[in-house]
């Protein structure tokens, strides 16, 4: 998957909200903490003391998010969410690049309290998480058996949301959010292979995944 690609589905992701009511959109930006891929990373640069700029964590990225109502009320949605994190080492003559791409399908829920102001909007929810783990050498993917190697991953998450409107004159709102989300098991059994070149030697074929996002909303109709 190019950056291109990624670029133009955020792109795609929002504008298509412009076209029907009751849509949201956001855009951010990211914080990812997978214990097993941590891990993994780690031992590559332990084991290479040479490289003069270690492999840094895959921990941060850019997200973005739609979410369809799924009733007249706008209390439940569908929730699409794409994220991309990246890791780059440039060292003399090799330049080491990750890029993991993370896709969740989900169901969101407006939770309402009394105890808050209109403002404010706090959304509960569930995911299947989706994902794929590639590798470049020198700006070329790493190939294995004449293909271009990759990890594919899949889970289940729980998410909860919370954003703020600035701007409201009923039709169109924008304002800040933060996220939090946590998938206590994502299955991607040749992500060590990826990340490390070995298979079976730093951890488990499986990893929970914490993530954390700021960014903007902006909702459409709602």
């Amino acid at each position: 998957m190019k950056i291109g690609f990624f670029v133009t589905s955020l792109v795609l992701l929002c504008a298509s909200s412009l076209f029907a009511q009751g849509y949201t959109a956001a855009i951010s930006y990211g914080y990812l903490h997978a214990p097993e891929w941590n891990k993994a990373i780690q031992t590559y640069n332990f084991s290479r003391p040479f490289l003069d700029t270690p492999q840094p964590l895959l921990s941060t990225g850019v997200q973005a998010s739609l979410e369809f109502p799924l009733n007249p009320r706008g209390n439940s949605h569908l929730m699409l969410d794409l994220a991309w994190y990246r890791s780059s080492a440039e060292n003399p003559n090799f330049a080491a690049t990750l890029n993991q791409y993370l896709l969740e399908v989900g169901y969101l829920h407006h939770l309402f309290s009394d105890q808050l102001p209109d403002q404010f909007s706090v959304k509960a929810g569930v995911a299947i998480v989706g994902g794929a783990l590639l590798r470049s050498i020198n700006g070329e993917p790493l190939v294995y058996d004449e293909s271009n190697a990759n990890a594919l991953g899949i889970g289940g998450g729980v998410r909860l949301n919370v954003s703020y409107d600035l701007i409201d004159n009923g039709k169109v709102s924008v304002g800040p959010f933060l996220g939090v989300q946590y998938t206590p098991y994502y299955y991607a059994p040749k992500t060590e292979a990826i990340l490390n070149q070995t298979t079976g030697l730093t951890g488990k074929e499986w990893t929970s995944i914490f993530g954390g996002r700021v960014g903007i909303v902006v909702a459409f109709g709602g």
